[in-house]
């Protein structure tokens, strides 16, 4: 009975080329000739014409010997005839394309070839022609069925059919894993390159924040960023920079046990999945439009201190290692925290600059610069300016009968009523500031005449304790000055004192 693996072997070979007696090959000159069926292994074995290129004693005298090494051979081996189509391939071939023998034999490798590498495939003849002394090396890819793709390293080389033929024999290595590690390498190098390059272009980019995203989203193939910093009073997260909404200028409200409160009161990444993100009250109604399928939470560290959140979300769910395998979007937020924290602070500089240290109120410098722009605003809207100036009654006898502090206090409350009433409002066409001691000035556009004396109510209304103001106002004509439109509003502040306190007097 033959053994299993002798019929193995003799399935996964045309009967013609290793089992059959075919002529020998003329000698070279003064070599002895070899009679056809005849072999120094001994009577009565097929001939199979020595590679060219193949040395060793084993082959040239045992071709029996050969066909066992290379139908046991581990390594991917296979003979194509002169027209480049298979005529023997080992079972460790068959494994590599992932094909039962008969898919194989018959063909070429054309069929299993990476798309992307056919254009070298004419060219191995030459190659092999043109290096006579050693079997040249070629790196292909070949896909299995499943799609999956392996790479090899390919030894190939020519040999002498039973007439002469130029036949090619292949001995192909499986590196796979190999070029998988080093795409890797590679992709971390690129990657990191992109890091290297948005830490130096930080400096003289005019918006370092929408670089910063951007270039979180090419380096791990993200849908969608957001950089998230905390508001001045620490009250909410405020956008930033964004590629998708919630756009700049969104606010968040802080909430400590939140997954982004988490992340920053940790400083760990946190990965959320859609049904986390579905459930998240922060992220859930502004991101359900994206359909995202993974959200990674990354802080934004100096030091210790978590300065900012990094969002990258991907619509696809991520493998195995997450959205960021290579561990990127913490080594981006880590290289730009500094440039965050520097324009945090420069941001809270220009904040003391025009603000008022005790109301919380813009500053007379910030009333200055903001007042014409309403102006410019007003004008080309057609809408309607209207300046008031507040004096809160009975200031003086209020700090005599409670003392200095507790005047400050007053102040500030008004402050933060006043502002918060004017936010509330989203009134963005506004400005609000302590115009000295206790006096204030406010500017509003409206739309409707009807609409002045209520804008100004905000004043009267935002007083604490019980204490009431006196406010004077003017409507811009269009085309006076600031100092006229002043001293206007300045009248009608002195008008509404002169007839009592606690009321609002039109200046005309």
């Amino acid at each position: 009975m033959e053994r299993a693996q002798d019929v193995e072997r003799k399935r996964l070979v045309r009967p013609t080329v290793l089992d059959t007696e075919v002529p020998a090959p003329r000698p070279a000159e003064g070599e002895p000739a070899v009679a056809a069926g005849q072999d120094s292994s001994g009577p009565g074995e097929s001939v199979v014409p020595r590679p060219r290129e193949i040395r060793g004693d084993a082959i040239e005298t045992a071709p029996t010997a050969f066909r066992q090494m290379f139908f046991d051979s581990p390594v991917a081996m296979g003979l194509a005839d002169e027209h480049g189509a298979f005529i023997a391939v080992n079972p460790a071939m068959c494994r590599l394309f992932g094909r039962p023998d008969h898919q194989v034999l018959g063909s070429s490798s054309i069929p299993f070839t990476h798309p992307d590498d056919l254009a070298g495939h004419s060219g191995a003849g030459s190659l092999i022609r043109n290096s006579p002394h050693e079997a040249p090396q070629i790196q292909k890819r070949f896909v299995r069925p499943s799609g999956e793709v392996r790479w090899v390293w390919m030894s190939i080389s020519h040999t002498r059919g039973p007439i002469g033929q130029e036949w090619t024999i292949a001995h192909m290595q499986d590196v796979t894993d190999l070029k998988s590690a080093d795409l890797l390498l590679r992709d971390s190098e690129q990657r990191l390159r992109t890091v290297i390059n948005v830490v130096r272009s930080l400096p003289s980019a005019g918006d370092f924040r929408n670089e910063m995203v951007h270039a979180a989203m090419r380096m791990i193939d993200a849908d969608g960023a957001v950089l998230l910093e905390r508001s001045d009073e620490n009250a909410s997260l405020v956008v930033t920079a964004a590629t998708v909404p919630p756009a700049v200028g969104a606010t968040l409200p802080w909430e400590p046990g939140s997954s982004l409160g988490r992340a920053w009161m940790s400083g760990e990444v946190r990965t959320l999945d859609s049904a986390a993100i579905a459930a998240d009250p922060q992220l859930g109604d502004r991101l359900h439009h994206i359909a995202l399928a993974a959200v990674d939470v990354v802080p934004v560290r100096l030091e210790t201190d978590v300065v900012a959140l990094l969002l990258v979300g991907s619509r696809t769910a991520p493998g195995p290692g997450g959205l960021d395998p290579h561990g990127m979007m913490p080594l981006l937020a880590g290289q730009t925290a500094m440039a965050v924290h520097q324009a945090t602070l420069l941001r809270r500089l220009e904040l003391l600059a025009t603000t008022d240290e005790l109301s919380g109120l813009a500053n007379r410098r910030s009333w200055t610069e903001r007042l014409p722009m309403l102006m410019s605003s007003a004008r080309d809207t057609a809408r309607i300016l209207v300046v008031g100036l507040a004096d809160l009654d009975h200031f003086k006898a209020y700090n005599d009968a409670h003392g200095h502090l507790a005047g400050d206090e007053l102040i500030r409350r008004f402050g933060r009523a006043a502002g918060s009433a004017l936010a509330a409002d989203q009134d963005t066409g506004s400005v609000l500031s302590r115009w000295g001691g206790e006096e204030f000035a406010l500017a509003r556009v409206v739309d409707r005449i009807e609409d002045v004396e209520p804008a100004l109510r905000v004043l009267g209304d935002a007083v604490p304790d019980g204490e009431t103001c006196s406010v004077g106002y003017a409507i811009w004509d269009g085309s006076e000055s600031v100092e006229q439109l002043m001293e206007r509003v300045d009248r009608g502040l002195y008008e509404a004192k002169l007839a009592g306190r606690n009321r609002i007097t039109f200046s005309p």
